[in-house]
């Protein structure tokens, strides 16, 4: 069984036929189903939306799309983008048995804060043939749960022991019901204090319950962290690639709940939009010239004047 680590890598590390204004279709899309969260994270993208969208994805849009995706041979399809995926369970469900069944789609994925994420429901999406389940841990203990995700304090405790409930639960579920999907777990680290502090959690309650655990570096500004964070999005932690140019250009796609097709791994906003799913199809979207300008900016390493210039600049001196 593929490692997620090397599955990402193969995603985030662009091979010499990527790294042109007219990229093959992308190797893995993510269909934001739910844009809504029970978590107001620091670090997330989520906290810097100004408006929000309508809650769910309308499932003939999902079809539509998911339909698009398949016919331009796209493979790996994630059902989550920034909002939590189980606060629309029943979506999500019919979404995972639309792309398995109807579709074939050979790899299916989702990433989950874990509070929500009941037994029942990631029961049958694990039976349904849901490939891969991510759960995001970045902290430590009740205390830092509490300031991190901003869940109010009198309910802080019960959802913080929900989270690692459903966390084993979804481990031994698998066990006994002998599903296939396999389970794995990813934290930021935010510095070597913070690693050290979260071990003993980890140990205890999710390194068990999961196949692999990888962490990830801080993408955006954390205050108790001290605001350092990496410059573009590389990928993972321990094997990085280079911020520029940025893969999420041109092997990977996100689409938000309204059906827009944006090309930042993290725009909460629709800063970074480069179609729309709900008139155009993944060919008229993927190969406009809007899109082919930003990645001759990326591919000549020079992004001045470009929507990703502030993402880039943060300590980038275009070699390391």
């Amino acid at each position: 069984m593929e490692k997620i680590t090397t599955r990402l890598f193969n995603v985030a590390n662009l091979p010499a036929e990527y790294l042109r204004e007219d990229p093959p279709y992308p190797k893995s899309v993510k269909i934001e189903l739910c844009s809504v969260c029970n978590f107001k994270c620091s670090y997330c993208s989520l906290t810097t939306r100004t408006t929000p969208p309508q809650p769910e994805m309308d499932f003939d849009l999902f079809k539509k799309i998911a339909n698009d995706l398949k016919q331009c041979g796209v493979n790996e399809v994630g059902l989550f983008y920034i909002g939590e995926p189980f606060l629309c369970a029943n979506i999500l469900y019919n979404a995972i048995s639309y792309l398995k069944d109807e579709l074939q789609i050979p790899y299916v994925f989702l990433t989950s804060n874990g509070s929500v994420a009941a037994g029942h429901e990631v029961n049958r999406c694990m039976k349904r043939g849901l490939d891969s389940l991510k759960w995001s841990i970045n902290f430590a203990d009740l205390e830092q749960f509490t300031s991190m995700t901003c869940i109010p304090k009198h309910d802080a405790q019960r959802v913080f022991e929900l989270v690692l409930h459903n966390v084993k639960a979804a481990y031994e579920s698998r066990q006994l019901n002998g599903y296939q999907t396999r389970l794995y777990a990813s934290s930021i680290r935010y510095n070597d204090e913070q690693v050290e502090k979260m071990q003993p959690l980890l140990n205890v309650h999710i390194l068990p319950y999961v196949d692999e655990h990888y962490w990830l570096p801080l993408l955006n500004e954390v205050p108790e962290f001290g605001n350092i964070k990496t410059p573009g999005n590389v990928g993972m932690y321990d094997n990085p690639v280079q911020p520029l140019p940025c893969w999420s250009l041109f092997t990977g796609g996100h689409v938000m709940v309204d059906g827009s097709f944006t090309c930042c791994c993290h725009d909460a906003s629709g800063n970074w939009i480069m179609g729309d799913m709900k008139t155009q199809t993944l060919n008229e979207i993927w190969y406009s010239e809007k899109f082919r300008e930003l990645r001759r900016a990326h591919l000549s390493k020079d992004v001045s004047g470009t929507i990703c210039k502030s993402c880039i600049d943060v300590q980038y001196d275009g070699g390391h």
